[in-house]
């Protein structure tokens, strides 16, 4: 039975920073590369993006970083550039931005859920069922080492929701949501970049009971944070208190016609022409392969867009099986699995594993690298351009499949999916346990 907790938020305070949140607010740790984290640092001394801590120094090898972004969580609830609210409660968050040319509002309820802390340490990924919260893919060390470190020095303080996918079948909860919307303007607001998003408070004893008791009804799902969800769970550990293991969640019916679930696409840059050799001979002996028109007449990111728009229905899942392209400078191969898109997904990452495995046992350092994105056309100009080496682009997967497999024990491959648009760091947040 999955626990949503109400909780008191932490927020900017709009008399200090203003009524508008947008130039303060950042997408999460794990989508923000050095220039985009350095273009947020840039757009306000404020900007949460010091807190969730993206873009390391080259020097920082003792985790200043992570010290510093303690000193100014501290620093600006000090000062009431943060403040805490009063009253314990949930939050409705609506999100609307544009996808496809259609503007799309996806609505969750914010509080906090309960996860169940392990009590050895190499239990760490479990038990997940215990309290009705389910993973739905494989996750890395790294982050999660990133995580765990940045939470031990902020004391457990959280600066981003992870999402969550829950069932609404009898309606009760929108029918809540509604009332919320429909009685008061919105307590926080923040526009950016084309996106609006609101939060409204819920502090009504009876409207938070109806959600809470709407959600315990069924298992939710984890549809973004599964690194996060895991350093929390060691953290609970780590300070003894397995019993106040929460995570601060955004929680979004499955059904909500503003869930979009994007492919996570790879893409290889760095690699020596041997092993790029290796790993198309490989992929050769695990897909049917079959020729596609090649990018030699892409030169701007508009022409990749045009050509997405022609290479996009190769990719598909049907039948029980998978296509997916694998696109280089020169030429494009149809690549055809008699799985799900899932499992293509987990032999294409053994194979690059493998041959990146048999380079670091060469150098040390290689330079080879596996991006993971959704921008397909920034992918394919990348690939035009000389850039980037290799791409490999496989079909979403539906919500409902996620939902659905995820809830049989089934783990999807690491980055197979990418939920968006993102929950931002620094719209919520929450004060540690500890």
């Amino acid at each position: 039975m999955a626990q949503l907790i109400p909780f008191r938020a932490v927020h900017f305070n709009p008399s200090v920073v203003g009524d508008d949140l947008g130039d303060l607010i950042a997408p999460p740790y794990d989508v923000v590369d050095a220039v985009e984290g350095k273009r947020l640092l840039d757009r306000h001394p404020y900007n949460a993006i010091r807190l969730e801590l993206t873009i390391p120094a080259p020097d920082d090898l003792d985790g200043r970083r992570y010290t510093e972004a303690a000193r100014l969580w501290t620093a600006w609830l000090g000062t009431g550039v943060l403040v805490k609210d009063e009253r314990e409660g949930l939050y409705l968050y609506e999100h609307e931005f544009n996808h496809d040319g259609n503007r799309l509002v996806r609505t969750a309820v914010v509080g906090l859920l309960k996860l169940a802390a392990p009590a050895k340490e190499e239990r760490i990924t479990g038990p997940w069922g215990a309290t009705g919260v389910i993973p739905h893919e494989e996750t890395l060390s790294q982050p999660k080492e990133d995580r765990f470190r940045l939470l031990v020095c902020t004391r457990g303080a959280q600066f981003s929701p992870i999402m969550a996918v829950y069932e609404d079948g009898d309606g009760t909860v929108s029918g809540v949501l509604q009332a919320v919307r429909n009685s008061a303007s919105p307590d926080l607001r923040a526009v950016t970049e084309g996106e609006v998003l609101r939060v409204w408070r819920i502090t009504d004893p009876d409207a938070v009971e109806r959600i809470v008791r709407a959600v315990a009804a069924g298992p939710v799902v984890i549809a973004d944070g599964h690194h996060r969800c895991e350093s929390m769970k060691r953290f609970a550990f780590h300070i003894g208190r397995p019993d106040h293991c929460t995570i601060m969640t955004a929680l979004v019916c499955a059904t909500d016609p503003g869930v979009v679930v994007l492919p996570t696409h790879r893409i290889l840059s760095g690699w020596p022409p041997d092993a790029i050799a290796r790993i198309l001979e490989l992929v050769g002996r695990e897909f049917a392969v079959a020729g596609a028109a090649p990018l030699a007449s892409v030169t701007t990111l508009a022409e990749a867009q045009t050509w997405w728009t022609r290479l996009s229905p190769l990719i598909r899942f049907r039948d029980g099986g998978t296509s997916l392209v694998a696109v280089m400078r020169e030429e494009a191969w149809v690549l055809s699995y008699p799985d799900e898109t899932a499992e293509a997904l987990r032999s294409l990452d053994m194979i690059l594993e493998e041959v990146g495995s048999s380079l670091r046992g060469i150098s040390p350092n290689p330079a080879c690298t596996v991006a993971y994105t959704r921008d397909a056309p920034a992918g394919l100009e990348g690939i035009a351009s000389g850039r980037v080496q290799i791409g490999f682009f496989p079909p979403a997967i539906p919500v409902s499949d996620v939902v659905s497999k995820a809830r049989q024990g089934y783990l999807f491959p690491r980055k197979t999916t990418y939920f968006q648009p993102k929950v931002p760091a620094g719209l919520l947040m929450c004060e540690g346990m500890s």
